[in-house]
């Protein structure tokens, strides 16, 4: 027999039962879930996480668009915001209207990217390398 919050449900393709939690009486605080539980789900799962190669970019922001867990983000900073910044911190002058005074970056999370490449796949400049997290780990989580 099954619990209260269980029930069986035939499939209508191969007449299997599935089943099914009533997700209505999952115990709950109240439905809310507080924000910014992800900055501690940092897991750096990636067996290889895409790395910016600035010379071939055209700052399309595709990959950004594609990446379903935002763990590739553009990033506009004015030359003060930088100084002081970590080593091998590589900018692009701003492409558009209106961004004369900013730099340019598209910057990797290699602790929230999961390697799935669809950034490295949709990038129709060639802009980014799939590399081995062991080599990117370190250099990268200092510019994120």
């Amino acid at each position: 027999m099954l619990g209260p919050n269980l029930r069986s449900i035939r499939s209508r393709h191969s007449g299997t039962a599935i089943f099914k939690w009533r997700c209505s009486l999952f115990p709950t605080s109240g439905g809310f879930v507080p924000p910014g539980t992800t900055a501690v789900e940092k897991r750096a799962i990636a067996a290889t996480v895409p790395v910016w190669k600035s010379e071939n970019c055209t700052q399309c922001n595709i990959c950004s668009f594609v990446c379903p867990h935002a763990a590739i983000r553009p990033f506009l900073a004015e030359a003060s915001e930088l100084q002081g910044g970590p080593g091998g911190y590589t900018t692009l002058q701003a492409k558009g209207a209106g961004l004369e005074g900013f730099k340019y970056r598209m910057q990797v999370s290699p602790y929230d990217c999961t390697g799935c490449q669809l950034c490295v796949v949709a990038c129709p400049d060639d802009a980014l390398q799939a590399k081995p997290i062991e080599q990117v780990l370190t250099i990268e989580d200092t510019h994120w």
